[in-house]
């Protein structure tokens, strides 16, 4: 899928105000060059499974409302009913004594999207326990920016040698804009 086609589809549906156009209000939380450069180049995928569903739920209902993708979002709290959309499955890891607990999945997906706690301890323990659920794992926020230091302390641990060289089947992209963020993607 075309990178420049991609990011028009997502600005048209609207960023995060911090991160760009909102067009319709969707507050898809990664920036739109970005995102669209990613997709493009892991594209084609048909089932997605995303870490943190954000306060807007954008980027799942953009992968499933717009690009028809199967689409499973999982957060520590309730998403609002009134705001879900019927393509998108929403699941919740808490348990009923607030404990959060990361469930096991029967299937793979295509794509396993980590953005929820950017603490390094917690994007850790994310990448680790959804890894063998998916055929490309990816980490948004690698940049390092707006109190991301965690995952781009952890991305560059993972991706890159000692020598500072990106290790295979590693990939990244990021702006060169106040906006970054940064998505890296291991294909496995």
């Amino acid at each position: 899928m075309d990178a420049e086609v991609l990011q028009e589809l997502i600005e048209r549906c609207g960023v995060h105000e911090q991160l760009g156009p909102v067009g319709k209000g969707w507050g898809i939380e990664q920036t739109p060059g970005e995102l669209a450069a990613f997709l493009s180049a892991i594209w084609p995928i048909q089932t997605v499974l995303e870490i943190g569903t954000g306060y807007r739920a954008g980027l799942s209902c953009f992968l499933a409302t717009v690009l028809g993708l199967q689409a499973t979002t999982i957060d520590v709290i309730e998403y609002p009913t009134q705001t879900r959309v019927p393509e998108v499955k929403y699941l919740v890891i808490r348990d009923m004594q607030g404990r959060v607990t990361r469930p096991e999945f029967w299937d793979t997906f295509d794509l396993v999207f980590v953005d929820a706690n950017h603490t390094y301890e917690s994007v850790k323990a994310d990448y680790w326990h959804y890894r063998r659920f998916g055929r490309i794992v990816a980490l948004h926020d690698i940049a390092g920016l707006r109190a991301c230091e965690g995952v781009a302390c952890f991305w560059r641990e993972i991706s890159h040698t000692r020598a500072g060289k990106m290790r295979k089947g590693f990939y990244e992209v990021i702006a060169d804009t106040d906006q970054r963020s940064g998505i890296g993607w291991e294909v496995r």
